[in-house]
């Protein structure tokens, strides 16, 4: 089961920014991306155009790998959780996150910490920060102004986020209750986030971005 609502604005100014924008959950969003990869044992795929990406876990050790046609599969040992923006990749390592030319293995920048679960949309980056509970942040990569977009208590799962189009979207699931929230990342009414679904008889997680859309996967309530 899913939940599917357009996605709510203030005001009447607002109201006609979103009408573009709405929001779907669907049990099966990560099946294409999977399908294309033919990559036994392959996970936490992301895509962008034609190029796909996917965290791979074999013997114990994970590894990211990119394919795009026309051109040979790049690897990346040591490697979670990739996110795609053109030619330029994120992925969680286990002394932060890193961002590369995919195609060259080129580093753009990294971030250390006890962060996973980045998203990228440059100039933006969104990743969790663990610890005492989790932090959603979102750093901008040119100036390295970093934000504080959500905080939940070690009890409370946040999700891995979406960045796109100038909007960050993330799940928030404790026990059985699960929201999706939305925000905008520059702008107007910045940081502000809005519940755009919610259940209590599923938990719709780990939303993406696309064609003014943001889908969901949704796993029963146990």
């Amino acid at each position: 089961a899913g939940v599917a609502r357009p996605v709510a604005r203030h005001g009447r100014a607002g109201r006609r920014r979103a009408a573009a924008l709405g929001v779907a959950a669907t049990a099966l969003v990560a099946a294409p991306a999977l399908a294309q990869q033919g990559t036994r044992g392959a996970y936490d795929p992301a895509a962008w155009g034609t190029s796909t990406a996917v965290g791979v876990l074999d013997a114990g050790a994970s590894r990211v790998v990119v394919r795009a046609p026309g051109a040979p599969p790049a690897t990346f040992a040591d490697a979670r959780s990739p996110a795609l923006d053109g030619d330029l990749l994120a992925y969680a390592d286990p002394a932060g996150v890193r961002v590369v030319r995919w195609r060259t293995g080129e580093q753009v920048t990294r971030i250390d910490g006890p962060l996973t679960k980045p998203a990228l949309d440059w100039p933006y980056l969104a990743y969790v920060r663990t610890g005492r509970g989790q932090a959603l942040e979102l750093v901008h990569l040119v100036t390295g102004r970093t934000r504080l977009i959500a905080r939940t208590a070690p009890t409370v799962d946040l999700g891995r986020p979406a960045l796109r189009a100038g909007f960050i979207a993330w799940h928030v699931a404790a026990g059985r209750r699960s929201q999706l929230r939305l925000a905008r990342v520059k702008g107007y009414r910045y940081g502000r986030s809005r519940l755009i679904a919610s259940s209590v008889s599923g938990l719709p997680v780990n939303p993406s971005i696309a064609a003014g859309r943001i889908r969901g996967v949704v796993h029963p309530a146990s």
